[in-house]
């Protein structure tokens, strides 16, 4: 007797999946914080018989274990698991085959965030570049200036961005002892200025228009 069974959720290392309908997939992103990190996927689900019909409350409800291996994802009596290599944020998916197939991917990187768009222009980033505070908007040549909602007050650095927000062409940080003298980096991993930052009148303020001028290699906040 065929009995078809109906995926609910999925877990991740005890963890609810994300369903993305459209793609029939399933997807999570984690941050591990050690290196060979095992993940395991645990499926829930109802499955149909001639008994149940297709009465969602006569419905067996079943708990549906995988082993992990080369992308593909196995029946199994108990749960195998994978590990991840290295430890950092990535995005596990499971995709739903034609025939019902379970395969999945682990990428790195946080895949379900949109990149923010920014390209030939000066945006602010938090120190390690990784978060983008404020975009920049040319206003002449060697001139930037935007309006910041102050959500970041310290710890931030300026960075001309090139064809988009993973090209990070230059790192400008502060001249040290003088805050609003920009210092260019020529060196990236082994940085010389500081960080820029927001003296304490900024947080009496509901949001400032930041000036970078490249000409005179100064910023100002008003």
């Amino acid at each position: 007797e065929l009995k078809p069974t109906y995926i609910k959720s999925m877990q991740l290392n005890g963890e609810d999946m994300t369903y993305d309908a459209p793609n029939y997939a399933w997807t999570k992103v984690i941050t591990t914080t050690a290196d060979n990190t095992p993940v395991s996927i645990v499926a829930k689900g109802a499955e149909y018989s001639k008994a149940t019909g297709t009465e969602d409350a006569a419905a067996v409800v079943k708990t549906m274990n995988y082993t992990l291996a080369d992308g593909k994802m196995t029946d199994a009596a108990t749960a195998g698991s994978v590990n991840i290599p290295t430890a950092g944020t990535y995005t596990i998916t499971v995709k739903v085959g034609d025939k019902s197939d379970l395969t999945y991917s682990i990428v790195s990187g946080d895949q379900t965030t949109p990149k923010p768009t920014i390209s030939n222009t000066i945006g602010m980033f938090s120190k390690d570049g990784s978060t983008l505070y404020a975009t920049f908007t040319k206003v002449s040549e060697g001139v930037y200036t935007c309006t910041y909602d102050l959500s970041n007050l310290y710890d931030m650095r300026f960075y001309f961005i090139g064809d988009d927000i993973d090209d990070k062409r230059v790192c400008y940080g502060s001249v040290p002892n003088s805050q609003f003298s920009l210092y260019k980096e020529e060196d990236d991993s082994n940085r010389q200025g500081w960080d820029i930052w927001f003296n304490d009148d900024a947080k009496s303020m509901e949001s400032a228009t930041i000036t970078v001028d490249l000409n005179t290699m100064t910023w100002k906040y008003e």
